[in-house]
């Protein structure tokens, strides 16, 4: 079976350059430090969501609703597990096509695409 999936997913095989790996590296290490195992895909979409909040409310510098839903709605090049994000008011997905990798399930094991 092929399909897209998040970086987290595949982070054993993902390449030394890839800008992703040490946003993964550092959240990995720091949840099984916390937890004791490694970060499930959903745990991963909290973080991100923690994380655009956070920059979202840094760069505002306010708690009013519709100043961080704008801040939000304008973030840029925040780095997460999932991949750069980039916001827009159009536009709530925020990650480009290829943030997500292909791969496929052979023998048990996610295998990264080419």
């Amino acid at each position: 079976m092929r399909l897209p999936v998040a970086p987290l997913i595949l982070f054993s095989k993902l390449e030394d350059n890839d800008p992703v790996r040490p946003v993964l590296a550092s959240f990995r290490q720091f949840y099984a430090q916390r937890w004791g195992v490694q970060p499930s895909i959903y745990a991963g979409y909290i973080h991100d969501a923690v994380q655009l909040v956070i920059a979202a409310l840094r760069r505002g510098r306010s708690v009013k609703p519709e100043d961080v839903r704008n801040m939000i709605e304008n973030s840029r090049d925040l780095i997460s597990t999932s991949g750069p994000v980039k916001m827009f008011p159009t536009d709530h997905m925020g990650l480009r096509i290829d943030s997500f990798r292909m791969a496929e399930i052979s023998g048990g094991t996610w295998e990264l695409l080419e």
